[in-house]
């Protein structure tokens, strides 16, 4: 005979109010000032919920999950300032702010294995500007008129608050929310033909 069990049963209903407002005053046919807020969700991956421990393929860490995770909230407000100096072309400048009700975040377990799990931290926010330059290389030269510059720059300011169940391993209470960059910036060269 084998030994049976019962099967995990998962079962998500979620009814979520998720406002948002986006207000923009044209101060001139080009020129726009853009102010806008948001509710947001970010919810548990199942694999983050399960019940069971694996071997992460990368690294070959242990891993928990943990199906008392529970969804975070995302509260975003931002005000932008954009301009268009010609047709898919924009120069905008935005600053943001960004509170997180029960993060999900990765700690490592206080076992002879040092495995890792998620749990739900306090609260984290988040707080930045963002530069955005989209250009055509024709101010440049006529000859590359299909050609465009895009970049793109984020300075952010995270910080959240670790629950006293995960300090175990942890020794600060605050601390930058993980896989947050400080800095960010990208830089695109695209090309484009029309038929």
């Amino acid at each position: 005979p084998f030994a049976t069990s019962e099967p995990e049963v998962a079962e998500l209903v979620n009814r979520d109010w998720l406002p948002a407002l986006n207000v923009v005053y044209m101060m001139s046919g080009r020129t726009n000032i853009r102010l806008a807020a948001s509710r947001t969700v970010n919810r548990p991956e199942f694999r983050e919920l399960s019940p069971y421990a694996f071997v992460e393929v990368t690294g070959g860490r242990s891993i928990a999950g943990n199906p008392d995770l529970v969804q975070a909230t995302l509260d975003s407000f931002d005000l932008r300032w954009e301009t268009f100096p010609d047709a898919g072309e924009v120069i905008a400048a935005s600053a943001f702010y960004k509170r997180i009700n029960d993060p999900i975040e990765r700690y490592v377990q206080a076992t002879s294995e040092l495995r890792t799990s998620w749990t739900n931290a306090d609260v984290a926010t988040l707080a930045g500007i963002e530069l955005e330059v989209r250009r055509t290389l024709a101010i440049f030269s006529p000859v590359l008129r299909w050609w465009s510059v895009s970049v793109n720059y984020s300075f952010v300011d995270s910080d959240v608050t670790i629950p006293d169940a995960a300090l175990s391993v942890i020794t600060n209470t605050n601390r930058s929310l993980q896989g947050q960059a400080e800095h960010v910036g990208n830089v695109a060269l695209q090309f484009y033909q029309p038929a």
